[in-house]
């Protein structure tokens, strides 16, 4: 099911024209390993939720389910 332009935008940036996301450092001390493992699962985790996508001309935008 595609995604319309207005169900992109958050209700942050539909009433204050700004982002939700900044510039966000984290740190990691996982091994290589447990990183591999970490990204497969939540990867896994998130294709199964994915019930629509889309693809506006500055990236892609994904519906998930709650």
């Amino acid at each position: 099911m595609p995604v319309s332009k207005n169900e992109m935008l958050n209700p942050q940036e539909q009433s204050e024209g700004t982002t939700m996301y900044e510039d966000i450092r984290v740190a990691c001390c996982l091994s290589d390993a447990e990183l591999r493992k970490r990204v497969a699962t939540l990867l896994a985790r998130f294709e199964s939720a994915v019930i629509a996508t889309g693809e506006p001309p500055d990236g892609y935008v994904f519906r998930v389910r709650r």
